[in-house]
């Protein structure tokens, strides 16, 4: 957890048994101690000085994943979402804060491709397209391990998004996640765009067919 956000966690959410305050910054997290130690905590907060993917990989196992993972980095927060997708437990929730709004946003399509594997475009609906490119990248990520996501509450707010999903394992789920993926065609002249979908599920009864879409 972040470390303003771990003091509130201790203070205001009953029913807390632990919380780890990590930053890769040693000055960080002296300063995370004397908050800690301020405001009287220390039975819930730990101070950690130490790589936020480390510490996520070191949790990888069902009995060990953390029932709630807050990513707040400075800048992107791709390099962390591998660690933590497999990191939080079955139906955890993952929170998670973008401020690379400008590579997001259409400036810079090839960037946000090589940290999101989505091309961003310049356009009306940047935000909105900006929310999907980090669920995307975040089912993404989550597929690889049998693992979805399920959105509760995603926000574009100034210079930066933020997505709250849920984790969960299941083939059959994981199956579903190309007929929820589109490419977006977009008319630079009056604005109209066109989906065409990456993949497509039919039923036939209580089975399900998975195709190209």
């Amino acid at each position: 957890a972040l470390p303003i956000w771990s003091i509130r966690f201790a203070k205001e959410v009953p029913g807390v048994r632990s919380i780890i305050a990590n930053d890769f910054s040693s000055k960080a997290v002296d300063l995370i101690r004397r908050n800690v130690q301020f405001n009287d905590v220390g039975h819930l907060v730990t101070p950690s000085l130490s790589d936020a993917r480390m510490r996520m990989y070191e949790h990888r196992e069902a009995k060990e994943r953390f029932d709630v993972i807050d990513l707040d980095p400075y800048g992107s927060p791709s390099i962390f979402l591998d660690a933590a997708v497999q990191a939080v437990s079955e139906g955890g929730l993952l929170c998670v804060t973008c401020t690379d709004m400008a590579v997001m946003a259409g400036n810079s399509g090839e960037t946000c491709y090589s940290k999101y594997g989505a091309m961003s475009i310049k356009a009306r609906f940047c935000h909105v397209m900006a929310l999907r490119i980090i669920l995307h990248s975040l089912d993404l990520r989550a597929n690889c391990y049998q693992r979805y996501i399920v959105p509760l509450l995603s926000i574009s707010a100034d210079f930066y998004i933020r997505v709250f999903v849920r984790v969960f394992t299941g083939q059959a789920k994981v199956k579903s996640s190309a007929s929820k993926q589109a490419l977006v065609y977009n008319c630079t002249g009056c604005g109209t765009f066109h989906l065409q979908r990456m993949g497509k599920m039919t039923s036939h009864g209580t089975n399900f067919k998975y195709s190209a879409g």
